[in-house]
């Protein structure tokens, strides 16, 4: 039987806009070419992998489709594209043709249309062809079926996944061929299609499982629970509307010669030439397309061996190794050029070994692949990633190829690993960086790593309960917007919305009211805030939103997070997400757990602890504040900290020139907003809003409170004076935030920057002392004890959150707070605040 060939279709849009969204800027001759080179990555990762016999490209055109034509609102929410990605699409495309693979554009269809009409038409010209799509989204997984893949970008450009049949029956519990219905049912938010008010994912995977399709779903509305009809039953024609909107055309009118598709045949030195023409020289050792090998060769151009018993011993001599990974494989390589590729358990001994020192890029992604064959590395010394984050903070990612690009090292992991190292460390010294590299993040990596295994525990049946509850509030609010709009319309659709509440009910404008790139007024958060009094639809329109929200990201999503074989949400954090240093965290994002608010209480209680553990919640206190009173030595608010009083009070008084027990609550506030404020260089109409207050009023206050904290006062303006003068922002740490922006002739700009630089002191120090204190109770409380008994599980804001077993958490707790307390000495106390408890949302002070 002869082989099944294989044709690649490329989503060309999709793809250049994840690209252009995940890479940092990037730019040639003064051109922007990041775009270009992420989707060129990508080009070349999968002809690597996949090796296609036909390849073929597919775009957009800029003109309206049949489906504009049929909805206006189709795609009408999504923002204008950006020049600098508009202007790259040309270069793609000649790249696309350096490769000689044929493209197909067609006005008045989108490229998903192409795909699948082609994907059709190669079937029937050679029918033992399996087709793989690749893309940058989800939107082609109704065309999965026996001889079609959809393999697309998971994350970044670098994290891919392949669906077929089974693979979407397990994401999404339905066939591919439902995925059409599935979006007439739900809609499809990212491309304005309304699908059906009310219905979410789950209750459309549910009509889809018992039904089949939306046309069966509708001949059996007189059969289906009162609850479910009244909810779709109006509905019909939309949900159909929505369904054929979101259905790709298999019938463009196209021709198709697969011979032109052919791969293979493609000039090697002009795909050169054009790789060197756009600067993407450091792409040139990935053209050995159709060597599988080839990334792993060394410069002598051998191939990498498998690991014998001698060469364990010779690793093991080594003083540094490179390592990276593929899978279930180790590879290794040495500073003399050899390159081994093993499995992790043959050279457990050489990955163990701390006198070994080992260079990574992505050093906790390899902890975790080493861990989930047996191994525990030790003697991780180098992290390029890591490296490559601090000399240039705040970028959107950091792909090994854009660093090897950058640095002129062509990207041969792990061998370039060295060269790599070489280059950074030198640059890392220079910039004064050596103690946040060494002392702080590389420490901290195992630590996250750890974190993220051990995770925190879910009471799914807790969400549940809150989901459904969030479920019977949108249908009553939804019914109550239905009654003041005097018709019903999608909620969720702000076109339709906007013109509900500004052009039906003729609702007064708001000042400066801001219109969306079809002409119709905003209907944003903060522009409903604006005239939430002005009609009592406002109001329901506001928490219609507030509910949902709550449902999809916190109630549902976090119950999809938890994993099934462990009962536990395993958060990533990320130490390369902020440009101030602050970890953030994904998949899901742990900062955002809502921490005040009606159902607040009730999401945090659905984390809850191990039995016979207890959560342990460690706060640092007001810690931003007390880092300004340090760095700027200021005497007045010094004093307030070193005798225990209440700052925002103390503030109050001060400003407002009374005495403290005349502070009223109003004062109090005010005060604190702006103490805060002060750090992030709130402005005075951001101030005057956030207290409540008119501008004239916040202005005097600014005013009054420079006049009484002086000490502060000089030490933002030297702190902007120093950015403006050498480029960045700094910590005591040693941490660089570079703002070039603060010289910018435009004042928004220059405005802007300055207060990142204004900022970037005191929540950078933030950032590392927390980190610091991590580090220092892994060593000296969690590792000492060789049990689990002790846990940290989160970092959220200023707090470290534990989980501790219940017999000795009058033993460990005063331990965790010296730590944290005396970590990082300032000139005023650090104070820590304790809470306990067997659920999140239900701690209690721990005395």
């Amino acid at each position: 039987m002869n082989k099944q060939e294989r044709l690649i279709l490329i989503d060309g849009n999709a793809l250049v806009h994840r690209a252009f969204h995940a890479l940092p800027p990037l730019s040639h001759e003064g051109e922007p070419t990041n775009a270009v080179y992420g989707f060129t990555s990508v080009l070349l990762k999968v002809l690597r992998e996949l090796k296609p016999d036909y390849v073929i490209a597919t775009f957009d055109l800029a003109a309206p489709t049949f489906r504009h034509e049929e909805f206006a609102e189709y795609k009408a929410h999504r923002p204008k594209t950006a020049d600098d990605l508009v202007v790259q699409f040309p270069k793609v495309k000649d790249m696309v043709r350096a490769f000689d693979i044929p493209i197909f554009e067609k006005e008045g269809f989108e490229a998903d249309d192409l795909i699948g009409t082609i994907a059709l038409l190669a079937k029937q010209h050679t029918p033992r062809v399996k087709t793989i799509i690749i893309t940058g989204d989800l939107d082609t997984l109704q065309l999965v079926d026996d001889d079609t893949e959809v393999y697309t970008l998971k994350k970044g450009i670098s994290d891919t996944v392949v669906y077929d049949e089974k693979a979407v029956r397990e994401r999404f519990g339905i066939a591919p061929s439902q995925m059409n219905d599935f979006k007439g049912l739900k809609g499809d938010p990212s491309d304005n299609i309304p699908g059906v008010p009310g219905v979410g994912e789950k209750t459309a995977t549910q009509l889809l499982q018992e039904y089949g399709s939306l046309e069966n779903i509708y001949e059996n509305i007189g059969v289906m629970p009162e609850k479910v009809r009244a909810k779709i039953e109006p509905f019909k024609d939309q949900a159909f509307f929505s369904k054929s909107l979101a259905t790709i055309k298999r019938d463009v009118p196209i021709e198709l010669d697969m011979e032109k598709a052919k791969f293979g045949g493609y000039d090697q030195a002009g795909i050169e030439e054009t790789l060197r023409k756009y600067g993407f020289a450091s792409l040139i050792p990935r053209l050995a397309l159709h060597r599988a090998h080839h990334e792993e060769m060394a410069v002598s151009g051998q191939a990498p061996t498998t690991v014998g018993s001698g060469d364990i011993g010779k690793l093991g001599k080594e003083k540094m190794i490179a390592c990276a990974w593929d899978g279930a494989h180790a590879q290794v390589a040495t500073q003399g050029g050899a390159i081994y590729q093993c499995a992790f358990a043959d050279i457990k001994s050489v990955l163990e070994d701390e006198r070994v020192k080992k260079i990574c890029y992505d050093s906790k992604q390899f902890i975790k692949a080493c861990r989930k064959k047996g191994v525990a590395p030790r003697g991780i010394e180098f992290d390029i990633m890591l490296a490559a984050y601090l000399l240039a903070p705040g970028e959107r990612g950091y792909p090994l190829e854009h660093i090897a690009h950058k640095e002129d090292v062509a990207a041969r992991p792990p061998l370039s690993f060295f060269a790599l190292r070489e280059k950074l460390d030198d640059t890392l010294r220079a910039e004064g960086l050596v103690k946040v590299m060494y002392e702080i993040e590389m420490p901290l990596v195992p630590v996250l790593a750890e974190m993220e295994r051990v995770g925190v525990k879910i009471d799914v049946r807790a969400l549940e309960t809150l989901s459904l509850h969030l479920e019977q509030e949108k249908n009553e609010a939804t019914q109550r917007i239905f009654a003041h709009a005097g018709e019903e319309f999608n909620p969720d659709s702000p076109a339709q919305l906007s013109k509900i509440l500004f052009e039906k009910l003729n609702i007064a404008l708001p000042a400066r009211a801001k219109r969306v790139k079809s002409g119709l007024y905003s209907t944003k958060a903060d522009e409903l805030e604006k005239i939430r009094d002005a009609h009592p639809l406002v109001g329901e329109i506001i928490r219609y939103r507030e509910v949902a929200k709550l449902k999809s990201t916190y109630a549902d999503a976090l119950r999809e997070a938890v994993h099934p074989d462990t009962g536990r949400i395993h958060t990533i954090f990320n130490q390369t997400g902020t440009a101030t240093g602050r970890l953030s965290s994904s998949d899901p994002n742990m900062q955002n757990i809502p921490q005040r608010g009606e159902f607040a209480d009730a999401v945090r209680s659905a984390f809850v602890a191990d039995e016979g553990f207890s959560f342990v919640a460690l706060d640092f206190s007001q810690i931003e504040l007390r880092i300004i009173a340090s760095l700027s030595g200021d005497e007045k608010m010094i004093h307030i900290f070193e005798s225990g009083g209440d700052i925002h009070r103390a503030t109050a008084a001060e400003v407002n020139h009374v005495p403290l027990e005349a502070v009223t609550k109003e004062m109090r506030n005010s005060a604190k907003a702006l103490n805060f404020g002060i750090l992030y260089g709130m402005g005075q109409r951001a101030f005057a809003q956030t207290a409540g207050i008119d501008i004239k009023t916040a202005k005097q206050f600014i005013e009054e409170y420079f006049k009484n904290f002086t000490g502060v006062a000089a030490f933002i303006e030297k702190t902007k004076e120093h950015a403006k003068k050498y480029g960045f922002a700094q910590t005591l740490t040693g941490r660089k935030r570079w703002l070039p922006e603060i010289r910018s002739q435009n004042p928004m700009i220059r405005n802007g920057a300055e207060r990142m630089a204004q900022n970037m002191p005191t929540q950078g120090l933030q950032a590392d002392i927390i980190k610091l204190a991590m580090i220092r109770i892994a060593r000296e409380v969690l590792a000492p004890r060789h049990t689990d008994d002790v846990r940290l599980l989160l970092q959220i804001h200023d707090e470290l959150i534990f989980e501790v077993k219940d017999d000795i958490i009058k033993e460990v707790v005063p331990i965790l707070r010296h730590i944290m307390e005396s970590v990082f000495p300032l000139r005023v106390p650090i104070r820590v605040d304790v809470h306990a408890g067997k659920r999140w949302g239900a701690l209690h002070p721990f005395l």
